[in-house]
């Protein structure tokens, strides 16, 4: 049984519509504000429940696919002198968004080709063209720099699942960190002691305000 709206009114029962791709099977139910999800078919065989208002607005066309379809479509667009580049530059450390604004693509262009690399077995012979591309997997040395608390001491043996670059770090606090250089590069500062610090501060300040306000 279909209820009612949050107005009251009786729920325009969807069932056998047609929205984009996705076809109306039945109701599902209501969420805390009382609005109605109905299960739908989906063109490419999933099924999925979405909100009736997303439906008829015309802000919920697939399942998804559709999005993920069109991405593929633009990426396809990307030059292969492009494409060419992803992978050396990943390899560098570098991020997704970093990658799409040096080629000039977009960030879901990156993640696609990436993933597509994922799923094919490298051989030996492709990995060694890929350093010859890279020179060799370069890194930015990063000793003896200074990033608030951290004080790089030297580079990690090895490098971590995504080849960034790992640094031994001494913080002003007397512990060492291994940090990779990407994100000492994107702010971190300390080995975490900064944090608490900040904690500390924080719940002496609330301590006091409530000392304060029982004395008055």
């Amino acid at each position: 049984m279909i209820p009612k709206s949050p107005t009251g009114r009786k729920i325009t029962d969807e069932t056998g519509n047609q929205y984009g791709r996705l076809t109306v099977v039945k109701f599902s139910h209501q969420d805390r504000h009382r609005y109605a999800h109905w299960v739908c078919l989906c063109d490419c065989g999933r099924k999925v429940t979405i909100n009736g208002c997303s439906l008829r607005r015309g802000k919920t066309t697939s399942c998804g696919c559709f999005a993920l379809s069109e991405s593929i479509k633009r990426s396809t667009k990307v030059s292969k002198d492009k494409k060419d580049r992803i992978m050396p530059l990943r390899l560098q450390g570098k991020t997704v968004g970093e990658i799409a604004r040096e080629i000039g693509c977009s960030s879901t262009t990156v993640w696609h080709h990436l993933n597509k690399i994922s799923n094919i077995q490298m051989t030996a012979g492709a990995l060694e063209r890929i350093r010859e591309l890279n020179g060799g997997f370069k890194h930015i040395d990063e000793t003896n720099n200074r990033y608030g608390r951290l004080t790089v001491i030297k580079r990690s043996t090895k490098p971590d699942k995504y080849n960034r670059a790992l640094w031994l770090c001494k913080c002003d606090c007397g512990n060492e960190a291994v940090v990779a250089g990407g994100s000492l590069r994107a702010g971190q500062r300390s080995c975490g002691c900064l944090k608490g610090n900040y904690t500390q501060v924080f719940n002496a300040k609330k301590a006091k305000a409530i000392r304060d306000s029982n004395t008055i």
